[in-house]
């Protein structure tokens, strides 16, 4: 005969336990296992689980086997006495306050940490003595190994370090949680990291490090200044100098100009006087040779000037004309005709188409 054979009034049962069950468990703070009174499945009538939600039920029969429900109902069970327990199935969220531990470097850092978590095996979690503190134990003994492998510096904000995240530290406690037997019952949905705390004794020789530091920063900064307003003032002086420079430079080329221009003004006035000394000169000859000449044409008209009046004594006395024949006339014409010539410069004189009637042979006679 089946189980159900022997529950035939199973429905009745499980009728009147709808209407009666209380339909609460209440746990206590820190409490996932709630042990209730023993359950009796009787026979013909079987026995009636009531559940509420986020809570499931593990029933042990005498001879150690077990059955874990997560829904309430009729139960298919073998009469007898059974022991029920209740397992908090909600998600919790545990705050670990004050994890502390030292670290590589002998210093002490405190961790505040919140756990968000599960059960998810009934069947284990009721294996486990006080399993809430076992879970959170287990999370705090992977917190203190994961102080106890880093060095302060890495896990506290310190001046010229990279701490870790929080989103590392988490990660890394996760790991070990996950990686111990206590955890196989379990579900970690989460760890996040509330508070990080360094050792007083080493934050107060960071700070007097950074303070020391800061001062010596700072006195960095004031000498760079220094050097910088030092540089600005050398670059400025060398800027006056390079101005000097390109002034004198420019000087220089404007005297060079000058004294070009000058030389060039000297050389063309050197020339035109020259050629004024050249034309002065050219003047002064012409002038001389004018004079030359006058003096040549005054004493040539005397000359004719005594030779007509000779000429016309002669030609009154005619006892001088007898005297003077054609060849002596001859003569003296040709010789006035060559001082005339000689003092115009070799060519005609004015005079002598004029004055002067051109020399014919002629006799004494006529």
């Amino acid at each position: 005969m089946n189980t159900q054979s022997r529950h035939l009034l199973g429905p009745i049962t499980e009728f009147f336990g709808r209407h009666f069950w209380p339909g609460s468990v209440r746990f206590a703070e820190h409490e996932l296992v709630k042990s209730s009174e023993d359950m009796r499945v009787w026979p013909i009538f079987g026995a009636y689980l009531g559940l509420p939600p986020n809570v499931a039920a593990v029933v042990t029969s005498r001879d150690g086997q077990q059955s874990q429900y997560r829904t309430g109902g009729l139960l298919n069970l073998p009469h007898g006495l059974y022991s029920l327990q209740y397992v908090d199935m909600r998600q919790q969220r545990t705050i670990l306050y004050d994890i502390h531990a030292d670290t590589l470097d002998a210093w002490q850092v405190t961790l505040t940490l919140e756990i968000i978590w599960q059960v998810r095996s009934p069947l284990q979690v009721i294996a486990i003595h006080r399993p809430w503190q076992a879970f959170t134990n287990e999370c705090r003994a992977a917190a203190i190994n994961f102080i106890q492998s880093h060095n302060h510096d890495t896990l506290i904000p310190a001046r010229q370090s990279t701490p870790l995240e929080d989103t590392e530290i988490s990660e890394a406690i996760q790991n070990q949680v996950r990686a111990s037997p206590t955890f196989n019952g379990f579900q970690l949905l989460g760890i996040k990291v509330l508070e990080r705390r360094g050792d007083p004794l080493r934050l107060d020789k960071i700070r007097a490090s950074n303070e020391q530091l800061t001062t010596y920063e700072q006195t960095i900064l004031v000498e760079n200044e220094k050097l910088k307003l030092e540089l600005q003032k050398v670059q400025q002086e060398l800027m006056l100098v390079q101005q000097g420079r390109d002034v004198d430079l420019e000087r220089a080329r404007t005297r060079m100009l000058v004294e070009r221009t000058e030389a060039e003004m000297q050389a063309e006035i050197f020339k035109i006087t020259l050629a004024m000394r050249e034309k002065t000169i050219e003047l002064e000859n012409a002038a001389r040779a004018q004079a030359l000449r006058q003096e040549q044409i005054i004493e040539g008209m005397k000359m004719i000037k005594d030779f007509a009046e000779m000429f016309v004594q002669m030609q009154m006395n005619p006892g001088l004309q007898r005297t003077i024949d054609d060849s002596a006339m001859r003569t003296m014409m040709q010789l006035v005709q060559s001082m005339l010539q000689s003092s115009s410069g070799g060519d005609a004189h004015p005079l002598q188409g004029k004055f002067l009637p051109p020399v014919r042979p002629r006799s004494l006679d006529s």
